[in-house]
């Protein structure tokens, strides 16, 4: 049986940043990260169809998530729901799923400094009102409260139990 970890929550919020440090403090796990299939590796389709963009880097993450969960390694999802992972993988592994926020004004700040301009104000609202919920099995976690140290701690002690 393998671990599933989740990532998720709105824009801002630092998926990205925690997964990286995870990443780093989890050498047992693999990063199957659908931002960068559909942002690096589907770029040019996502120029001219998001939707098809989307729909690509979630079929790709499940494909790669699959075969890994076919030999028992441990993965990383960033941009996924529980409820979701639940309905594509075998029920016997087991998924942990972390719910991680913060304010819309921190998160317009975070994406101002990211992009060295404050360029996407409406998108970042736009996103952070789509993503900004927990499911019911979600661990949440404020990010504009805890420290990057102290949500990747808390992170790693509820997949130790």
């Amino acid at each position: 049986m393998a671990n599933i970890i989740v990532i998720h929550g709105p824009m801002g919020s630092g998926k990205s940043t925690i997964v990286s440090k995870l990443k780093d403090k989890l050498p047992n796990y693999v990063l199957v990260d659908r931002a960068y299939i559909k942002d690096v590796m589907l770029k040019n389709i996502k120029t001219k169809n998001s939707n098809l963009a989307k729909e690509l880097s979630k079929e790709a993450v499940f494909l790669i998530a699959k075969g890994l969960l076919k030999h028992n390694i441990n993965i990383i999802l960033q941009e996924l729901r529980a409820p979701t992972v639940k309905k594509r993988v075998d029920k016997k592994h087991r998924i942990i799923s972390f719910y991680l926020h913060c304010t819309l004004t921190e998160a317009k700040k975070r994406d101002r400094i990211r992009q060295k301009k404050y360029i996407r104000p409406k998108l970042v609202e736009e996103m952070h009102n789509k993503h900004a919920y927990p499911d019911k099995e979600d661990i949440e976690i404020n990010t504009e409260k805890n420290s990057i140290i102290k949500t990747i701690n808390l992170i790693i002690n509820k997949i130790k139990k």
